[in-house]
Parts: C-alpha cells; sequence; structure tokens
C-alpha cells in the first residue's frame, strides 16, 4: 500500500476582543439643605422725636432662603442690642434703652406690606417671617426651594419713646428650620 502524504494547510483565525462592558449600579441622592442669607451690609434707621407718631423704614433689602420641605419655617429675632446678648424671655427692652416703660418705646419690625415687631416695652419676640398660617410677612411656606423676596426694616414709637436717646446696634438673627 502506498502511502501519499499530502500537506494540508490549516487557517486558525482567532478572533480579538476589542471592546468589553460591564454594569454597575450607583445609588444618587441630593437632599436640598435649608439655608439663609440675610440682607448684606448695615442697615440704617433712625427716628426723631416728634409730636405724630411716625415709622420710618430702610430700602428694600434682599433675603434669600431654601426651605428643605414642606414644613420648614423661616424666623427671626432681636439677638443683640449694643454689646447685650438678648435671651427671648429674660431680657428687657427697658434693659437696653428700647424702652421707659410697657407704654413708652421704640419697636424694631420687619415686614413686606405689614409690620411685624420684635418687641414691645416689656419683651422681646420671636418673629413668623415665613411660615404656617401665622405668618403676615412672606407667603412661601410648604414651598421646598429657594426664594427671594424684597423686605424691609421698621422702627416704630409708641408713646413718647424710650425717653432718653438711643443708639445701638440692633443684631437681628434670621433662622430656617423645620418647623415641626
Amino acid at each position: 500500500m502506498l502511502l501519499l502524504l499530502v500537506p494540508l494547510a490549516l487557517s486558525v483565525t482567532m478572533a480579538q476582543t476589542f471592546s468589553a462592558s460591564d454594569t454597575q449600579t450607583v445609588s444618587v441622592g441630593y437632599t436640598l439643605g435649608n439655608n439663609v442669607d440675610a440682607p448684606a451690609g448695615p442697615i440704617a434707621i433712625s427716628i426723631t422725636n416728634v409730636s405724630t407718631p411716625s415709622t420710618p423704614s430702610t430700602d428694600e433689602q434682599t433675603i434669600e432662603y431654601t426651605f428643605a420641605t414642606s414644613g420648614t419655617d423661616l424666623r427671626a429675632e432681636i439677638t443683640k442690642v449694643g454689646d447685650t446678648d438678648i435671651t427671648t424671655g429674660t431680657t428687657s427692652p427697658q434693659t437696653v434703652g428700647l424702652a421707659a416703660d410697657a407704654n413708652n418705646y421704640f419697636s424694631v419690625g420687619i415686614g413686606n406690606g405689614s409690620i411685624s415687631s420684635f418687641n414691645n416695652g416689656e419683651d422681646f419676640v420671636e418673629v413668623n417671617v415665613d411660615t404656617d398660617a401665622t405668618s403676615d410677612i412672606l407667603d412661601n411656606y410648604g414651598q421646598s426651594a429657594t426664594h427671594n423676596e424684597s423686605i424691609r426694616f421698621y422702627l416704630t414709637r409708641t408713646g413718647t419713646g424710650p425717653g432718653d436717646n438711643f443708639d445701638e446696634p440692633v443684631e437681628i438673627t434670621f433662622t430656617v428650620a423645620d418647623g415641626s
């Protein structure tokens, strides 16, 4: 038997992979944070001892604030007069020179149409700037977003005022927080 050998040519092709992919799920979260930017710079307001009551105001000032949830409030209060730290309920307007007595005083207020006062002749009070139905100044409660609003600061004399000259800086602190 004769065996014949024939050369056999074999062609082998190998496929090369030029790309590959895989997937990964990334959990991404964002929380809108509460924020407030009070009007910038010092604001001046004054009143003279006139015979008829008057309520001078500042020019319009812009306040920007962010409500993170629909239950967030914007409140403000006087926290310092001159060098005296104010603690609502324990420091009196008479102590810092804003009042002579319960019937004769200056009140510092804030408004956007109507005025809410931070004090009377006997007490300092927190003002509901933008809260639920108790707010008379701004009306964005329940809207989680950033708000830009115009406000004015006021000085009102009741009775004859404090009786003495008053020339002290008044510090007002704005707070945005969950109202519940």
